[in-house]
């Protein structure tokens, strides 16, 4: 019965049908074409690809070979970064007390030949000799 009641809406149900099969041939032939595109490009590539063994060679346009091998090899190796300059560490307050006492040298002094603030200093002394590690006189 239900085949019936669309015996007269079989025009309709055929121009959607014909859309649908256009629009399915359309991106066919985008998606045949972009493939073709894709393989040509892959022959070309390797055309110029040399492979012996293990050792793989590329062929540049200007008729010169790019070693691939060498590449690759080359890349496993870790590049080592340069030894930092004049690197400075800043002051132990251990390095503090022993200065002090020397007995030599003042706080500012101290403050100044290590670049820190004065109360810095001061504050680190007086917590050393809080704690007893101040032999000076």
């Amino acid at each position: 019965m239900l085949y019936v009641s669309l015996i007269p809406h079989f025009g309709q149900i055929g121009n959607v049908a014909f859309v649908v099969l256009c629009v399915f041939m359309t991106y066919g032939v985008i998606i045949g074409g972009f493939g073709t595109y894709h393989l040509i490009n892959t022959w070309s590539r390797d055309r110029r690809v040399i492979q012996r063994g293990e050792v793989v060679a590329y062929l540049d346009s200007g008729n010169g070979f790019t070693h691939l091998s060498a590449k690759h090899e080359a890349a496993k190796i870790p590049r080592m970064l340069p030894a930092p300059k004049d690197e400075t560490f800043p002051p132990d307050e251990r390095d503090i007390i022993q200065m002090y006492n020397d007995g030599q040298v003042t706080l500012e002094t101290i403050a100044d030949t290590l670049g820190l603030k004065y109360h810095r200093v001061q504050s680190i002394v007086a917590q050393a000799k809080k704690a007893g590690l101040i032999n000076r006189k």
